[in-house]
């Protein structure tokens, strides 16, 4: 459900991005939904130790079984783009391709978190395979910081570094579960409400902050503290929602085919606010959907 409403809210921050729907709700997606991404971070580092810790040789079958899992599926959705582009005479060439990407924009738009995801697995699985989980963790949290760095320096826009710690953060809570579980169920009330006051207080910081390896600490550190409030804000929802249990079995269709339904949208609805909104979220979903299936049945995911 976490994932679904995450996903839901990463849509409307990127269909924000071609209309506006007021300055509040413009401010707010702008703000919050560039970190949902955290949400997914933080989810796959807690389960990558989850399992660890609790399936025997969980590391010797890593890279044949794990890491398809996400990249057969990208491979799909590039393909998808190219022949789609091909058959409408908007491909613009491999070459164009290969230049974008050297500035980090992707042929799959808003793609970024699929590759991110490929290299801190890569990251996981170097820090893991052969340390014990103690030591591994240090060196993931190392490696994950270099990453940071260098995709800064090598000039990436900094959605490609500035929630991304989560993972990090997720592999450390899984691994001391317990310990983190009895923090967070002690006083709960309060300790969310200073969570989310930190969290309005490094946002408003991070405006203020120019100096960029400060301001990397500061969001950093904003992915972490958001990834709390979210910890307790999915500790209210007591009650099964099915539309975003839904929405989270189809979020990593969602994140590689959203681009896609809603530039086809804007070319066709782009005069009536609601009306592409609307027509993109269920080109959005139809096509998730689809491809859902797809790679379920030639046993990909």
């Amino acid at each position: 459900m976490m994932r679904g409403g995450a996903a839901f809210i990463i849509m409307l921050h990127h269909l924000s991005g071609y209309v506006s729907y007021g300055k509040p709700l413009d401010f707010i997606l702008n703000n919050i939904g560039a970190l949902m991404a955290t949400v997914f971070f933080f989810y796959s580092g807690y389960g990558l130790m989850y399992n660890l810790k609790h399936k025997e040789g969980y590391m010797n079958s890593f890279v044949k079984r794990r890491l398809p899992n996400v990249i057969f599926p990208y491979l799909l959705a590039n393909i998808f783009y190219i022949l789609y582009q091909l058959l409408t005479g908007s491909f613009p060439g491999i070459a164009y391709y290969v230049s974008e990407m050297r500035k980090g924009y992707t042929l799959v738009p808003y793609s970024w978190y699929v590759i991110v995801i490929i290299l801190l697995y890569c990251i996981f699985y170097i820090s893991f395979k052969w340390l014990k989980p103690e030591k591994g963790i240090i060196l993931c949290i190392l490696l994950n910081i270099i990453y940071m760095l260098f995709i800064y320096k090598i000039g990436f826009g900094e959605w490609w570094y500035n929630t991304c710690f989560a993972f990090s953060f997720g592999i450390v809570f899984s691994m001391y579960y317990d310990k983190a579980n009895a923090f967070l169920q002690k006083k709960p009330v309060q300790k969310f409400g200073g969570f989310l006051l930190l969290f309005l207080m490094l946002l408003v910081v991070g405006k203020l902050i120019n100096q960029v390896y400060v301001l990397m600490l500061i969001k950093s550190l904003r992915a972490v503290v958001f990834c709390l409030c979210m910890l307790y804000f999915s500790m209210l929802l007591q009650k099964r929602i099915l539309p975003l249990e839904f929405l989270g079995n189809l979020s990593f269709e969602i994140y590689l085919y959203q681009g896609f339904a809603i530039g086809i949208c804007w070319e066709y609805f782009n005069t009536n606010i609601l009306f592409f909104t609307c027509m993109t979220l269920i080109a959005t979903l139809i096509t998730s959907y689809v491809m859902h299936k797809v790679n379920n049945k030639i046993h990909i995911r």
